[in-house]
Formats: C-alpha cells, sequence, structure tokens
C-alpha cells in the first residue's frame, strides 16, 4: 500500500519522505552525522535571526511608507521583503536536502527540483521534527526497540 505524500517517522528511528509517488528513505544517522545536522540547524537560526530583524525593519519601513505617496519606495520594500521571504524557505529547504544527501536512498535529487519539490519542503518545523525523532528512537536491541 502507497503511503501519503510527507514525512513518515518509524519507530526504528528511520524515516520515509514520500513526494509524488517517489520516495526517499532516511537511516539513522551516526553521532557524527548527527553533530553535523546539530551544527547546520544552529547555523540556519543565526542566519534566521538576522533575517527576521531584517523582516522587522522592512515592515516598519513599509508601514511608515504608507504615509508617504512613493510607489516607488513601497516596491522596493515589497520586493526586500519578496527576497527576505524566498531566502528563509532556502535555508529551511536546504537542511531537508542535506539530510536527504546525507542519510538517504532514493529520488533525492526530486527535493532539489522546484517542480517537482513539495511546499512542505520549506516548513521551518521539519527540522525540529527529525532530530526530535531521532533524539526519541530507542536505541537499538533495547526493550523499547520495534522487532
Amino acid at each position: 500500500m502507497a503511503k501519503d505524500e510527507g514525512i513518515h517517522l518509524n519507530a526504528d528511528g528511520t524515516a520515509l519522505i514520500v513526494v509524488n509517488g517517489s520516495e526517499i528513505k532516511l537511516r539513522r544517522p551516526t553521532l557524527g552525522e548527527y553533530g553535523d545536522l546539530i551544527d547546520q540547524v544552529d547555523a540556519d537560526r543565526l542566519d534566521m535571526i538576522v533575517i527576521f530583524d531584517r523582516l522587522s525593519g522592512i515592515g516598519k519601513d513599509l508601514s511608515q511608507l504608507r504615509t508617504v505617496d512613493d510607489p516607488e519606495q513601497v516596491e522596493d520594500k515589497r520586493r526586500q521583503l519578496k527576497t527576505e521571504r524566498q531566502t528563509v524557505r532556502d535555508i529551511t529547504a536546504r537542511f531537508l536536502t542535506a539530510v536527504a544527501k546525507t542519510l538517504g536512498s532514493g529520488d533525492i535529487a526530486l527535493l532539489d527540483d522546484p517542480d517537482r519539490a513539495p511546499v512542505w519542503r520549506s516548513d521551518p518545523t521539519v527540522k525540529d521534527r527529525l532530530i526530535a525523532h531521532w533524539e526519541a528512537a530507542p536505541f537499538p536491541g533495547s526493550a523499547a526497540a520495534p522487532t
């Protein structure tokens, strides 16, 4: 039976990404891989703080420009807003792509193809959910591990 599109977290710490019928199987990360992925998450969070500060500034500028009759300035700020939002999506998406390239087998290229990649690839909660999944998965061979 085919699984629904999305990320399916398995009790053994593995995961399955399903997009348009294509599958990417993710194994559990090794300690070193996990550390590298956590380092990337930390770096991404720092990037996001800077971006959200810029977004806040752009929002304030747009609010002030509502009282000024300068469509060119307003349009410039809207372009900046669009660029920053795209940067947020790109940062979020690169984590899932890195996970797939490091831990995955299957049609990994689909995550880099904007014509095939799902919108949820850019969901900022994906990285936290995957990390929590790996941290919560039982040790292989333990009584809590599935057989």
